[in-house]
């Protein structure tokens, strides 16, 4: 059976996002996991847990993770929440990723980006930035 990684991915994107350079210029390390403050400071990033379909192999068990970071920006347009969108495409397509427990992530590729308004405010933007990522360790 496959072991769970959810929380530890979660916990390295949010590590990983807020030492980005890209995201840090259009964010200024205000990435956040599930939980955000009430009234929170634009720009931000938030992630959710992550989506686990159980995989295992000769040799290795994880699983292929789907994963999204919310950008939420403010503006006129969705310039500010593009930028963030691509900052986190950046940052994350193409990369690995150690985890706590000694899993890694050993493929990860940015798939698709969905930019929308944001419904509570009325100069908001949502970017939703989806992943797919691969998650494994040795048995």
């Amino acid at each position: 059976m496959s072991n769970d990684h959810i929380l530890a991915l979660r916990k390295a994107l949010v590590t990983a996002a807020n030492a980005s350079l890209a995201v840090a210029a259009v964010v200024a390390g205000r990435v956040y996991g599930p939980s955000v403050a009430a009234d929170p400071i634009w720009p931000f990033i938030r992630f959710e847990p992550p989506i686990l379909t159980p995989e295992e192999a000769s040799g290795w068990e994880g699983g292929s993770y789907q994963f999204a970071g919310h950008v939420f920006a403010k503006g006129a347009d969705e310039t500010q929440c593009a930028k963030g969108a691509a900052a986190l495409a950046l940052t994350f397509d193409q990369q690995t990723l150690s985890l706590a427990g000694g899993a890694t992530v050993i493929e990860l590729f940015h798939t698709q980006t969905q930019i929308i308004r944001d419904s509570d405010e009325a100069d908001g933007w949502h970017a939703i930035v989806s992943f797919q990522a691969l998650v494994a360790e040795s048995v």
